[in-house]
Order: structure tokens, then C-alpha cells, then sequence
């Protein structure tokens, strides 16, 4: 209601007003008094809200560094706005989930959000350390771990620079590269899941997708030798050979991650 009166938002200074409604626009007169922007959520415990953090933020900087007051809201005020703000808090500050919401919680206290982005926010503390971008090796084995495919890997860029390429030792095909090799004590290699695995059970041998030779083994439930949480890939470090990444290696056709 108070986003829809225009006396209210003047009284209390407010120039900004951040939605959080599903096809829905507020309207406001005279609207070009006001900064005006909606983050379409749905509040069926389905959506994900993790995917607006990071502009959402930026913008609420931005929007503070020059002075703005802004009001955030949803339907209800409890729940889809919670999230953004509990969000917002976690990025700034650095704060764990517990600390933004109790803190929200404590200076509004009908803030109850729901519970999918209660779960989204507490892995995006503890699990991501506040990052949703897609392709960090961080974010990819918590996929992997968690059986998240994403659709489309072609579109999402790598944010490290590869060097060096492995090959299998025996038909030459392009295996992996030096990015998507996971530390380990374990003298062969530990790497993510690629698209080119056949692993579709608890465990098994990982073969070269050309000639089928035996390369490695994979388990999903994890290694104890590895002390690794969260399912291996190991490659016999005899059975593939290192060469340096040129740039006529590294395109479309190259090896992708599955998750």
C-alpha cells in the first residue's frame, strides 16, 4: 500500500522503489518523480532468488552512494523482499545467513521468509562464500554434488585462464584442461565431472570417449583416500599426456564441465 502513495513515499523521502512481484507493476503519480524497478519472484517455493543478488546490490549501492532513500518491497512485505535485503546484507557485510536475518529480523519483525530462500541464502554463505556466478570451480562441484545440471555450458565464460590441456595417451583426444583439475594429495589426477563421461552409476571406470580406453574410475559417493566431499573423478595420471593450450584448442568443441 505505501508503495502505491505517492504522499507516504515523499514523507518518509523516498525516491527509490525496488519490487519484488511476479507480472506485476506498481503504479505511481506522477511517476517520473521516482526511481522504479520489479525483481519478478514467485512466492510458491519454487524460485530462486539467488539469481538477483548480485544486481540487486549493485544497484541498491548505487542507489545509496548517490544519496537515495529506497523502499523495497513485495505483497506481502515478509517474504520475497526479506530475501533480497537478507541477500544484500550477506553480500555487503560478509555475514553469514543466521547474522542478516536475525539482524533483519530484530529491527523488522515481520520478516519471515520462505523457506526455499532460507535454504538458497544459507548455501550462498556457506557453500559459495557470497558468489553466484556460474562458472567458478567452486560453484560447479556443488552442482556436481548436488546432480544440478546447467543447459546451456556454452554460454557461460570461464573465469580463469587455462594453460595446459591433457590428452589421452593413447588417441590423442582432448580429455580436460588444467581448470577443471580439483587439488589433491593423490598422485594421479582429481577432476571435475565432464560432458563426456559415461557415469551414470554409483561407480565405475572413466574411458576415453574416442577409443574407450580405460583412464580412470569415478564414484559418487565420494573417496576416503581423497578426503574429498562430494563424488570423484580420478584420471591415471600414465594414461593421459599435458601439453600447453593454444588458442586453435580452446572453443566450442573442447571439453565442458556436466554441472
Amino acid at each position: 500500500m505505501d508503495a502505491r502513495e505517492a504522499q507516504v513515499l515523499r514523507a518518509n523521502g523516498i525516491r527509490v522503489i525496488l519490487s519484488s512481484l511476479h507480472d506485476f507493476v506498481i503504479q505511481l503519480e506522477p511517476e517520473p518523480e521516482y526511481i522504479r524497478k520489479n525483481y519478478s519472484l514467485v512466492d510458491d517455493g519454487t524460485d530462486n532468488v539467488l539469481r538477483y543478488i548480485d544486481e540487486f546490490s549493485s544497484e541498491v549501492d548505487e542507489f545509496l552512494n548517490h544519496g537515495l532513500r529506497i523502499l523495497v518491497h513485495c505483497a506481502q512485505g515478509v517474504s520475497r523482499s526479506v530475501a533480497l535485503v537478507t541477500g544484500y546484507l550477506m553480500k555487503k557485510r560478509r555475514m553469514s545467513f543466521q547474522e542478516s536475518y536475525s539482524f533483519i529480523q530484530k529491527v523488522y519483525p515481520p520478516a519471515n521468509m520462505a523457506d526455499n530462500f532460507r535454504d538458497q541464502l544459507i548455501i550462498y554463505g556457506d557453500s559459495l562464500d557470497w558468489d553466484v556466478s556460474l562458472n567458478t570451480q567452486k560453484h560447479r562441484l556443488y552442482r556436481a554434488k548436488n546432480h544440478i545440471e546447467i543447459k546451456s555450458p556454452n554460454l557461460v565464460p570461464y573465469q580463469t585462464n587455462p594453460k595446459e590441456r591433457y590428452l589421452c595417451r593413447k588417441c590423442r583426444q582432448s580429455l580436460f584442461l588444467d581448470i577443471h583439475m580439483v587439488p589433491s594429495p593423490n598422485t594421479n589426477y582429481l577432476i571435475e565431472c565432464m560432458r563426456w563421461m559415461n557415469v551414470e552409476f554409483s561407480e565405475g571406470p572413466i574411458c576415453c570417449p574416442k577409443c574407450q580406453l580405460k583412464i580412470g574410475h569415478y564414484n559418487w559417493s565420494g573417496s576416503e583416500e581423497n578426503s574429498f566431499d562430494g563424488p570423484v573423478f580420478i584420471i591415471t595420471k600414465s594414461k593421459v599426456d599435458e601439453m600447453p593450450l593454444t588458442s586453435r584448442h580452446f572453443g566450442d568443441s573442447f571439453p565442458l564441465t556436466r554441472f
